[in-house]
């Protein structure tokens, strides 16, 4: 992922030429999410919960 290289890389060049080759970062590892501020994908940060709407249409 972009941000994972770039945490262990030259930060500048990795992220713009991520940009320059329309690279896409989905979040899916830790490194990325503690970068963003996010829920790292382990333990709670993995549940992900889905309704029934029940309304009518």
């Amino acid at each position: 992922s972009v941000l994972a290289r770039a945490a262990f890389e030259i930060t500048v060049p990795t992220i713009a030429n991520a940009a320059k080759l329309g690279e896409i970062e989905e979040l899916k590892g830790i490194t990325e999410n503690v970068i963003v501020g996010s829920l790292i994908p382990i333990g709670s940060g993995t549940v992900d919960i889905f309704m029934k709407s029940n309304t009518k249409k």
